[in-house]
């Protein structure tokens, strides 16, 4: 009587995020875990590479029963003791509907902030175009005046129409403005 042939060994390898890989098949097969908290169940003749974080080895005893398994457990949390705390996150806040333009282009957007400094770049489009850009460095809720100046493009769509409607664009902010000129 013939025996039945071993179990070819494999390669296993996990994919990014959590995987569990069942990988005790009698035959000596190579583990790579991938990103992701991952689950391997192996044979004491299977090679795991340090990326898989919960191991169960399953050895087999003589008379065809499996021993306990031995588990390893995940590893311990790696964040360093003296870490920063979490700084609060900011928000920017636009405020108004009309915006004020005068005749070389000038004018301010109203802006508050909460939590700490909001600072970047405010983006006034019509339609698809930049008719403005301007740096704003904002640090209370109180607010402060954002100064921009517009396009020569810009200038000359508010001379000939009378008024643009647009929308200002601070990071993840975003609110709709009738810019009309100022009348001195």
């Amino acid at each position: 009587m013939r025996s039945p042939p071993a179990p070819a060994p494999t390669r296993v390898e996990g994919g990014s995020g959590d995987d569990t890989i069942e990988a005790s098949d009698g035959a000596a097969d190579t583990v790579t875990c991938g990103i992701g908290i991952d689950t391997v169940t192996a044979d004491a003749a299977d090679v795991l590479f340090g990326d898989c974080e919960i191991v169960t080895r399953v050895e087999e005893k003589g008379g065809g029963g499996t021993a306990p398994p031995l588990v390893t457990p995940p590893p311990a949390d790696t964040t360093p003791i003296d870490a920063p705390p979490l700084q609060p996150t900011a928000a920017l806040t636009l405020r108004g509907t009309t915006l004020r333009v005068g005749r070389g282009g000038r004018g301010r957007i109203r802006a508050g902030c909460t939590g700490a400094l909001c600072a970047g770049t405010l983006v006034l489009k019509a339609g698809r175009r930049t008719i403005a850009r301007a740096r704003y460095s904002v640090a209370t809720a109180a607010g402060a005046r954002v100064p921009f100046r517009l396009t020569r493009r810009g200038r000359a769509r508010l001379r000939c129409s009378g008024r643009i409607r647009a929308r200002a664009l601070a990071g993840a902010v975003t609110r709709r403005y009738t810019l009309v000129p100022r009348r001195s």
